[in-house]
């Protein structure tokens, strides 16, 4: 599958003079690396290590899973697709603090759960 990354604004000022579609390489770089996330699923709280790459892709891991998915930004809008060995995907999406310490959002799980989630460096 294929994905593309839209930058508009956000935490980082885009070099875009605004004629062309950003590529994944000018998606905030404040926004890459580590984060703690945090999210309940089935009133379970799971803590996780979520790590944003520069092309749009990232890695996550958990005490029982390790899988892997696409981001992207819009402004202070963030959201994230998720993608399970099985086929199934989920949804995280959210918004940014000004600094870029910090995502606090909603998601919907590939079984229809919905819930809340944060991220902080």
């Amino acid at each position: 599958m294929i994905t593309s990354a839209l930058f508009i604004t956000g935490c980082s000022e885009s070099d875009d003079d605004g004629g062309s579609t950003p590529a994944a390489e000018d998606l905030p770089s404040d926004m890459t690396g580590a984060w703690r996330m945090q999210y309940a699923y089935n009133e379970i709280e799971t803590v996780a290590t979520l790590t944003l790459n520069s092309d749009g892709s990232f890695d996550y891991s958990d005490p029982s899973i390790t899988t892997y998915g696409t981001w992207e930004m819009s402004g202070d809008d963030f959201s994230m697709q998720f993608y399970l060995s099985t086929g199934d995907g989920s949804i995280f999406s959210g918004s940014v603090n000004e600094e870029c310490t910090s995502i606090t959002g909603g998601y919907v799980y590939f079984d229809r759960t919905i819930g809340s989630w944060s991220a902080e460096r």
